[in-house]
């Protein structure tokens, strides 16, 4: 997964992270999260996650809400 900005063809010293690899990564951070007892979790992290987990745009430095069923019923979609 590119999340580097590439639309101008900037090359990077280093690939991406394999969408594989990702994809693991990305499924063992839903599965922590819905075994969470807390009703409120503060998640700070890089946009390809978000985009990931609620298949939406953010801004850098975004504050927002999310209802973890909007999360659940997204990546329980995407993972069948």
């Amino acid at each position: 997964v590119e999340w580097r900005p590439n639309k101008d063809r900037q090359k990077y010293a280093c690939f991406g992270e394999p969408d594989d690899a990702f994809e693991q990564r990305m499924a063992a951070l839903f599965e922590w999260l819905d075994k969470q007892e807390q009703s409120v979790i503060c998640l700070v992290c890089h946009w390809g996650v978000l985009k990931w987990l609620v298949d939406e745009e953010f801004n850098n430095c975004q504050v927002q809400d999310v209802d973890f069923d909007k999360v659940r019923s997204k990546v329980l979609k995407s993972l069948s």
